[in-house]
C-alpha cells in the first residue's frame, strides 16, 4: 500500500529504471500474494522482504535547485551538521544519536539483555559514522536513524521492582529517577522527555525559535521535572505533563541556519530526499518519525490493552500525519499540529501492563493478595512476536501448524490478553489463560511434527548440478514429490527444494537432498578413499544408485557427539537411542542390498536421536541456539528457508524456543525421543517387510 508514497520520493523518481522496475515487478507480486487465499505464510514472508529489499535498492539522489544564473547549484550545509552539502537532511539521525546519554539512563537500557543493549550501542556508532560522513547519501541516512529508532525501541529492560513485605506483597519501586512510583505509576515517557531538553537545545528548531515558544518549552520541562520528583504524581498528571513537554517541543519554530551562497546573499533551501523538509523550510522530520514508529507503538501493552477508542484515536491520528507528510505544500503549523495529534494519542492510550494492575481485595476476609501477571505479559509478548514475525527462519513450526492449531493458538492469546486487562483477575484465572498459551504453542509444534511425519519421500531426481536443476528436472520433482504425497500440493523452488501442503492447512519441508541426487555422485558412490570410510571398512555398494554419503558422515561423527556436553550430560535412555541408531545405520552402511529409502530412513533415525540429545539440560542451551543457527544457514536464493537435512530436527529446534518450565521440557524431550524411536522401529519394520 505504500507504493504511492515511495514513488513520489526521489529515492523513486531518480532511481535507474531497473531499479524502480524491481521495485514495481516487488510490489505486484506482493499483490498477487495478498489475493490468494491460499498462500502460505512463508509465501507472505517472502513476498514481504523482496519489497523490502526492492525499495532499499532504489538509488535515486536528491533532485538540486539552480542557485544562480550560472546554473551552478549551491546547496544548504547547517550550522549543525544536520545538512550535508548534497542536500542530504541529517537532522533526524543527530538528534538520534545526541540522545543516547539520555536512553542509556532508562530502565528500557539499563535493565535490557546485553544483546539488546549491544545492538543498541553499535546501531548510535554506526550512526555516528554516518553523520561524521560528508558524502553519505540520503538513503544511509535514513537508514542509519531506522536501525537506531528499532533498537531503542527493542530495548527491553524492565521497571525495577522491589519485595517490601516479607508476607510476599510486591511494591513496585521507585526508581532513582523517578520513572515508577510506588502506585505503579509509568514515568519512563515522562522522564525520556525530561531528559531530552539539552538535545533538543541543541537543535535549529529550539536556538533559532522565538523567545515565547522557547519558554515555554522550558517552562514545560521544568514542570515535567517536579512532577517527576513527586512521588504521589498520579499517572493523569503524568501523562498532562509528558504531553505539555510533546506539544511544547512540537511548537519550536526554528528555521535550520542557512548560508550565504552568492555575493548577493540570496539563500536556497535545502529539499529533503525523504520528504521531511519541503523546498520551504518544512521541517517533517519529527513528524515522519511519529507515523513511522506505529509499528513498534501497535507492539506494546499501552497500546494492545488500551480501550478501542484510544486505538483508534491513535491510528487516525497516524494517518492523518501520514497524510500530511505526502502533501509537499504542507506548511510548518500544519505539520507541527499533526505531530502533536500523534504525540497525545499515543500518551493518551491507556493500556495497563503486568506491572501497573493494583493488588486486589480478598472478598472473604478483606486482604490484599497480589496477582502477578508477569509470565502471561511475557508469554502474550511472545506471541504477538510469533504471530507477526516477517523472519522466515524464526517459529517455523507456527506457518508449518494445522489452521485449527493455528486458530486455537489465537483464541488462548487473544484469552490472555482480555485477562491481562482484566483488573479484578484472579491469580487462577492468569495462570489459567498463561497455561492455555502455552498449550496451544506446543500444539502448533505437535502440528507442525505431525506434518513433517507425514511425508513419503520422493524418488530423487538426477541433476547435473545440485540446487540448479532444470525446468524438465524441476517439473520431473514436482511430479515425483505428488506421487509420493497425494492429495497435497506443491511447491518447488528453483533449488529442487520444496513445501508440501496438507488439506489441514499444515505444510511440511523437503531440501533439495531430499529431492534430487547429482550425477556425478552416483557415479562415484562407492569409490571413497580409505580416509573418507574410516570406521566403515565393509562398505562397498553394489548399487551404485544408492548415495549413502550423508548415512557414512553421520555415523563417522559418532565419537565427535560423544564429546559434547549434549551427549555426555544426556539421559542414560536419551544416549542408548543415540548409540542405537548409529548401529542401525552402521548395519545399513554394511548391506549391499540396503535400498536408498532404507538408507534415508537410518540418516534420519540418527538425526532425530541426535537432536533429541539436548532437549533435556539447560547446560546445552548455548549448543542448542548454535544448532538452530546451523540448521537455518542454507537459505537459498529465493529468499525462502528450505528444511535443513532433518526437517523434524528443524521442528525440534524450533521447540526450544518455547518458555521452558519443568514440565514441558519433559514433553519436549519425549518428543524428541519417541520421534527417534518411531523412526528406529519404522525402519526395522520396513527391513523385516523386504526381507
Amino acid at each position: 500500500n505504500e507504493q504511492s508514497t515511495v514513488e513520489s520520493t526521489s529515492a523513486y523518481y531518480n532511481a535507474s529504471d531497473d531499479k524502480k522496475q524491481a521495485y514495481n515487478d516487488a510490489v505486484s507480486a506482493g499483490q498477487t500474494v495478498l489475493n490468494d487465499d491460499s498462500a502460505t505464510q512463508s509465501e507472505v514472508d517472502s513476498a514481504t522482504t523482496a519489497i523490502n529489499n526492492a525499495k532499499a535498492a532504489l538509488d535515486g539522489q536528491a533532485t538540486e535547485t539552480d542557485t544562480s544564473s550560472t546554473g551552478a547549484s549551491d546547496t544548504t550545509s547547517s550550522t549543525t551538521g544536520s545538512t550535508t552539502e548534497n542536500s542530504v537532511d541529517k537532522s533526524g539521525l543527530e538528534t538520534a544519536v545526541n540522545e543516547q546519554s539520555t536512553v542509556e539512563a532508562t530502565d528500557a537500557y539499563k535493565n535490557a539483555s546485553n544483546d539488546k543493549k549491544q545492538a543498541y550501542d553499535d546501531a548510535v556508532s554506526a550512526g555516528q559514522t554516518v553523520l561524521n560522513d560528508d558524502s553519505a547519501t540520503q538513503s544511509e541516512v535514513d537508514s542509519a536513524t531506522t536501525a537506531i529508532n528499532n533498537a531503542k525501541a527493542a530495548l527491553d529492560g524492565q521497571a525495577t521492582e522491589t519485595d517490601t513485605s516479607s508476607t510476599g506483597a510486591s511494591d513496585t519501586t521507585s526508581s532513582t529517577t523517578g520513572s515508577t512510583t510506588e502506585n505503579s505509576v509509568d514515568k519512563s515517557g515522562l522522564e525520556t522527555a525530561v531528559n531530552e531538553q539539552s538535545t533538543v537545545e541543541a537543535t535549529d528548531a529550539y536556538k533559532n525559535a522565538s523567545n515565547d515558544k522557547k519558554q515555554a518549552y522550558d517552562d514545560a520541562v521544568s514542570a515535567g521535572q517536579k512532577v517527576l520528583n513527586n512521588d504521589s504524581a498520579t499517572q493523569s498528571e503524568v501523562d498532562s505533563a509528558t504531553t505539555a513537554i510533546n506539544n511544547a517541543k512540537a511548537a519550536l519554530d526554528g528555521q535550520a541556519t542557512e548560508t550565504d551562497t552568492s555575493s548577493t546573499g540570496a539563500s536556497d533551501t535545502t529539499s529533503s530526499t525523504t520528504g521531511s523538509t519541503t523546498e520551504s523550510s518544512v521541517d517533517k522530520s519529527a513528524l515522519e518519525t511519529a507515523v513511522n514508529e506505529q509499528s513498534d507503538v501497535q507492539k506494546t501493552s499501552a497500546y494492545y490493552n488500551a480501550s478501542d477508542d484510544k486505538k483508534q484515536a491513535y491510528d487516525d491520528a497516524v494517518a492523518a500525519g501520514q497524510t500530511v507528510l505526502n502533501n509537499d505544500s504542507a506548511t510548518q503549523s500544519e505539520v507541527d499540529s499533526a505531530t502533536s495529534a500523534i504525540d497525545n494519542a499515543k500518551a493518551a492510550l491507556d493500556g495497563q501492563s503486568s506491572s501497573d494492575k493494583p493488588a486486589t481485595q480478598s472478598e472473604t476476609d478483606g486482604s490484599t493478595e497480589s496477582v502477578d501477571k508477569t509470565n502471561l505479559q511475557k508469554d502474550v509478548d511472545r506471541a504477538h512476536e510469533v504471530q507477526t514475525s516477517t523472519n522466515p527462519n524464526e517459529y517455523l513450526y507456527y506457518a508449518s501448524a494445522s489452521d485449527e492449531a493455528r486458530k486455537a493458538y489465537g483464541d488462548a492469546v487473544a484469552k490472555g490478553e482480555q485477562v491481562l486487562s482484566d483488573t479484578n483477575a484472579t491469580q487462577e484465572e492468569v495462570d489459567a489463560a498463561d497455561k492455555a498459551i502455552r498449550d496451544a504453542e506446543q500444539r502448533l509444534i505437535d502440528s507442525a511434527e505431525k506434518a513433517q511425519n507425514n511425508v513419503n519421500l520422493p524418488e530423487r531426481v538426477k541433476v547435473e548440478k545440485m540446487g540448479q536443476p532444470t525446468s524438465d528436472e524441476l517439473s520431473q520433482i514436482k511430479k515425483n514429490i505428488e506421487a509420493a504425497n497425494p492429495n497435497t500440493t506443491v511447491t518447488v523452488y528453483s533449488d529442487g527444494s520444496a513445501t508440501i501442503k496438507f488439506s489441514d492447512g499444515s505444510s511440511a519441508e523437503l531440501t533439495k537432498e531430499d529431492t534430487t541426487i547429482q550425477t556425478d555422485a552416483i557415479e562415484n558412490n562407492g569409490d571413497r578413499s580409505s580416509s573418507e570410510n574410516t570406521g566403515n571398512s565393509n562398505f562397498e555398494n553394489s548399487d551404485s544408485s544408492i548415495d549413502k554419503s550423508s548415512l557414512e558422515a553421520a555415523v563417522n561423527e559418532k565419537s565427535s557427539v560423544e564429546s559434547t556436553d549434549a551427549y555426555k550430560n544426556a539421559s542414560d535412555d536419551k544416549k542408548q537411542a543415540y548409540d542405537d541408531a548409529v548401529s542401525a545405520g552402521q548395519k545399513v552402511l554394511n548391506d549391499n542390498s540396503a535400498t536408498q529409502n532404507e538408507v534415508d530412513q537410518a540418516l534420519q533415525t540418527i538425526k532425530n536421536a541426535k537432536a533429541a540429545l539436548d532437549d533435556n539440560t539447560e547446560i546445552n542451551s548455548k549448543a542448542t541456539a548454535n544448532s538452530k543457527s546451523s540448521s537455518v544457514s542454507s537459505t537459498s536464493s529465493k529468499e525462502k528457508t528450505p528444511a535443513s537435512n532433518s526437517s523434524e530436527n528443524r521442528v525440534a529446534t524450533d521447540a526450544n524456543k518455547l518458555p521452558q518450565t519443568g514440565a514441558q521440557v519433559g514433553e519436549v524431550s519425549l518428543i524428541g525421543l519417541i520421534l527417534a524411536l518411531l523412526g528406529l522401529l519404522g525402519f526395522r519394520r520396513k527391513k523385516n517387510n523386504e526381507e
